[in-house]
């Protein structure tokens, strides 16, 4: 197993700051709010990375049309870009690390993720 990176997938991102790019991206555009129990993650950690985001032209912030007191967060089209990018990297190495795995290892890892998925399932019905 190799030793974990600070970066996401070798990239200039951290892997918090690819779950977000990824939720905008998921989402088409969602509140701080709801960005932050989605991830579960502190408010002012993610009001630094979205003013990086902003400073780099990757977010957009535009006022929520029913309540104007909401700001919405959108990925410019720089920032569905780099997205796309890190979705497309991401697949390329899961796909390789997969590719040399037998059948009953890829068994056993679809019982692990129909496993996980079962859990954050009955998770989000409590």
């Amino acid at each position: 197993m190799d030793i974990p990176n600070t970066r996401y997938s070798d990239t200039a991102y951290s892997s918090m700051q690819a779950r977000i790019l990824f939720e905008l991206f998921t989402h088409n555009g969602c509140s701080q709010t709801e960005i932050v129990n989605i991830l579960n993650v502190d408010k002012s950690y993610l009001s630094r990375i979205l003013f990086q985001f902003g400073k780099s032209g990757l977010i957009e912030k535009r006022k929520n049309q029913e309540d104007k007191r909401t700001m919405h967060i959108f990925l410019t089209s720089r920032g569905e870009q780099e997205t796309k990018d890190l979705i497309e990297r991401t697949n390329r190495q899961l796909c390789s690390k997969i590719d040399s795995f037998s059948v009953e290892q890829c068994e056993k890892l679809c019982n692990a993720m129909n496993t996980i998925m079962e859990v954050f399932e009955k998770e989000e019905k409590l």
